[in-house]
C-alpha cells in the first residue's frame, strides 16, 4: 500500500506539471495572452499561448491591435513589453499596431512572421531585441527612431530592423520607392528592398549618381529568382 500510494503521488505530481506546462500565461483578454510582469504597479508584456513560444504557430492571426492597458478581473494593467518570442511563427499574422505605452519589445518577439506586410510602433519603444524582426521581410516599418536602441544582434540578415537602422540610424537615410537607401561615409549605399517583385531590377542611379549595393542588402530574400544590376552600381558588399 505504501508503494501504491507514492506512486499515486507521483501520478498526480506528473499530471499538475503537465497541466501546469500547457498555458504559460498569467491571462488572456480579446485573444491577446498576458503575463504579469510587474504586481505593484500594475505592468503586463504581451506573451504566447503554450508552455514555449513555439507551442502553437498561429495563436495570433489576421491583424492584431495591442491596447495600451488591459481589464482583467477588475484590475487594470498597463501594456508595457512585448515578451520574448511572443508573436513568433505566427505566420498568419498579417499587421499588428503597438501602443506608445510599450517601451520594449524582446529576443525573437516576430521571428518568422512571413506574412507580417505591416507593423506601426509607438513612439515609446527604446529598445528591440536580438532576432525581433527575422524573417520579416516582407513588412514595411513605421517608427520613431529618436529614442531607440538596438541589442548587438538585432540587425541580423533577414531582420526588418537591420534595414531600418539603415533609414533613421544612418546619414541621409531614406526609402525610394521598395529601395532603401542611405550614405554611410560619403558613399550612396542601397541598403535594403522591401518590395515584393521576383524578378528584380534595380534602379539606374540614385539621385543621378553612383551607388553600392550594401552588406547583406538582399540576405534572407529566398523569393527573388533574378537580380538585375546596372552600370551605375560599382561594388557589391558583404
Amino acid at each position: 500500500m505504501k508503494y501504491l500510494n507514492t506512486f499515486r503521488g507521483f501520478l498526480l505530481t506528473l499530471l499538475l506539471v503537465c497541466v501546469g506546462s500547457v498555458s504559460a500565461h498569467d491571462f488572456e483578454v480579446d485573444g491577446i495572452y498576458y503575463n504579469i510582469t510587474d504586481a505593484t504597479n500594475k505592468t503586463v508584456g504581451v506573451t504566447y499561448l503554450g508552455n514555449s513560444s513555439t507551442y502553437y504557430s498561429n495563436e495570433y492571426r489576421g491583424s492584431v491591435v495591442i491596447p495600451e492597458s488591459v481589464n482583467y478581473n477588475g484590475t487594470v494593467y498597463s501594456v508595457t513589453s512585448i515578451g520574448w518570442g511572443a508573436f513568433q511563427f505566427c505566420s498568419g499574422l498579417t499587421s499588428i499596431e503597438i501602443p506608445n505605452s510599450v517601451t520594449s519589445i524582446g529576443k525573437s518577439a516576430f521571428h518568422g512572421c512571413s506574412g507580417l506586410t505591416g507593423i506601426v510602433i509607438g513612439n515609446g519603444v527604446t529598445s528591440i531585441g536580438e532576432m525581433a524582426f527575422y524573417d520579416c521581410w516582407r513588412v514595411k516599418i513605421i517608427i520613431n527612431f529618436s529614442n531607440l536602441t538596438f541589442s548587438k544582434g538585432s540587425l541580423d540578415y533577414g531582420n526588418i530592423a537591420y534595414r531600418a537602422y539603415y533609414v533613421f540610424n544612418a546619414p541621409n537615410g531614406s526609402i525610394e520607392g521598395d529601395f532603401i537607401f542611405c550614405k554611410p561615409n560619403g558613399v550612396n549605399t542601397l541598403a535594403g528592398y522591401l518590395g515584393d517583385a521576383t524578378e528584380l531590377t534595380l534602379p539606374a542611379d540614385y539621385k543621378g549618381e553612383n551607388y553600392v549595393i550594401g552588406n547583406e542588402a538582399f540576405a534572407g530574400r529566398s523569393d527573388l529568382t533574378s537580380i538585375t544590376i546596372p552600370n551605375s552600381v560599382t561594388s557589391i558588399g558583404d
